[in-house]
């Protein structure tokens, strides 16, 4: 999928399923997750109509890129195997569950509940990848993505911690082996198993980001040491040589200075391409000494 940033029809169209994308979820919370499905009946109604509407400027956008021989603004690419799976296996969803209400389904009304939830998360997966795929688009889903996660958080410590007033947000039980407290956490969702699953994605989400960030860091940390060993590794190597060369002069002096010592009296000492001389008792006669 490419977008052109330049293009303002592509740029209000991107705005608009970013838009619908984040109505979508504010349903989803305020809905008790689509739990039941008298009353979702409005919204996917809507939502389905909404759809609909996008698709035709879409088509209109394509169809007036296409008459400037440009290219199309929808464009998946065949090779991004990741998008195609996680599109297409809501599409087989509700493929399958059309094909069971063409064969006879035990229970058409629940059949039909599952079309419309499907259809529901295919088309959302679909705009929500089409905006994944602009810049501003993907900043905008990961706002949403974050504010979602706080909102449905806070809505379940608040109703401990500050009594906020909010119908099923701690769910009561006398039963011991659902819990030990009597007490579960259920938030604006108000259903804890619901609570529970949607708070470990958030945790998932943010462990892998933490991972990436620390995986991220090292490889810079690593490219940037190997980078000052190559600088350095130059003129570490002609420092040591230096060193052993004086090293090796400050023995040889020391050896001339005992054999003067030892009764070579006025014997002039090599000292580094220069030459000292001695006086009778064998020590330096110049006062650079």
């Amino acid at each position: 999928m490419r977008l052109n940033n330049e293009d303002s029809h592509t740029k209000a169209l991107v705005f608009a399923c970013t838009g619908a994308v984040s109505a979508a979820v504010m349903a989803a919370s305020l809905l008790r997750g689509m739990f039941f499905a008298g009353e979702i009946y409005p919204f996917l109604t809507v939502w389905l109509a909404l759809c609909g509407l996008l698709c035709a400027w879409g088509e209109a956008v394509s169809a007036l890129r296409n008459a400037e021989r440009r290219d199309h603004v929808l464009k998946i690419p065949v090779e991004n195997k990741a998008a195609l799976i996680l599109l297409g296996c809501p599409l087989a969803v509700f493929v399958l569950y059309a094909w069971a209400g063409l064969c006879g389904p035990v229970s058409a009304q629940e059949t039909v509940d599952e079309l419309l939830r499907w259809a529901f998360y295919a088309s959302f997966a679909i705009l929500a990848y089409f905006c994944a795929a602009d810049r501003q688009g993907a900043r905008f889903l990961a706002a949403i993505w974050h504010v979602t996660g706080m909102a449905i958080s806070l809505s379940a410590l608040l109703a401990v911690c500050a009594e906020l007033k909010l119908p099923y947000a701690i769910a009561y039980t006398a039963a011991p082996e659902v819990s030990a407290t009597g007490a579960r956490l259920a938030g604006l969702l108000q259903y804890p198993n619901t609570f529970g699953a949607v708070m470990a994605v958030f945790l998932l989400e943010r462990l892998f980001a933490v991972a990436a960030h620390v995986q991220r860091a090292q490889s810079q940390a690593a490219e940037w040491g190997a980078g000052t060993k190559e600088r350095s590794g130059g003129k570490g190597n002609r420092g040591r040589r230096k060193m052993l060369g004086e090293r090796g002069n400050a023995h040889r002096i020391i050896e001339r200075e005992r054999s003067g010592r030892n009764g070579v009296d006025g014997v002039g000492m090599w000292c580094g391409g220069g030459e000292i001389e001695r006086g009778a008792a064998g020590y330096p006669v110049s006062a650079g000494w």
